[in-house]
């Protein structure tokens, strides 16, 4: 379960959401980032609950799985780029995000640790309300999988993704609070003709100045002891 839990939070903080305009582009807004955020850091790790006061100890048996994911946004409050890393600070993956001039957002490359592209992820509709992109491989310029993205009020609600080749898909949908935040998440893996649905449930610890959270634990009720603590340091330009 803990695996399912790491594979669900690191697609969630890849998409969190896009500008609810005639061309959605992601943000600050789409983050649901309050202020003039530079960049923000997020170290996912793996615990056990110990009680009803949400107080935790790290699960060393996991801790394989502890990663750390930077977002980087430009003055203007759009994204630049992500960066990943292992639980020893090593780079794993660094992201790069295209706009044309106007700040229409085009999709992004992904690249490797040796700086080798991976993928490369298009547009190829993009409303106020949905936006539908292709991934396609940077060696064979397959197509990978396709996503289609669903928006209320800027932040993304549903999320498909169809993988290519591999009868396999995952519908994930977002539930939010009165602030903007994701607080539950409905996600529903298929694969040859089977089943898996997951409900991830949020509980929020700690806000900075702006009112951003800082630490949440990230829980399903059904693996009962088992979270993910989820803490989060946010730089602002001066």
């Amino acid at each position: 379960m803990q695996q399912i839990l790491f594979s669900l939070i690191v697609l969630f903080s890849v998409f969190s959401g896009a500008d609810k305009s005639e061309e959605n582009v992601l943000s600050l807004k789409s983050n649901n980032l309050k202020g003039r955020v530079k960049y923000t850091s997020q170290r996912t790790t793996p615990s056990i609950l110990l009680d009803s006061d949400w107080n935790t100890i790290v699960d060393t048996s996991l801790i394989k799985y502890q990663s750390v994911h930077n977002k980087y946004f430009n003055k203007r409050g759009f994204v630049e780029s992500y960066k990943d890393f292992d639980k020893d600070s090593t780079l794993i993956t660094y992201t790069i995000f295209n706009y044309t001039e106007s700040d229409k957002f085009k999709g992004f490359d992904e690249f490797n640790k040796d700086g080798e592209k991976k993928s490369t992820m298009r547009v190829v509709t993009n409303s106020g309300s949905s936006m539908v992109m292709e991934c396609y491989s940077s060696k064979t310029n397959d197509l990978l999988y396709e996503q289609t993205m669903l928006f209320e009020n800027g932040l993304c609600v549903k999320k498909d993704v169809n993988y290519i080749g591999l009868s396999m898909t995952q519908s994930s949908v977002f539930k939010l609070n009165k602030a903007g935040d994701i607080y539950k998440t409905i996600s529903e893996t298929g694969f040859d003709g089977e089943s898996n649905k997951v409900i991830l449930f949020v509980e929020f610890l700690e806000f900075d100045e702006n009112g951003n959270w800082t630490k949440q634990i990230m829980y399903t009720k059904e693996d009962k002891g088992s979270c993910f603590v989820i803490e989060r340091e946010i730089v602002y330009y001066q």
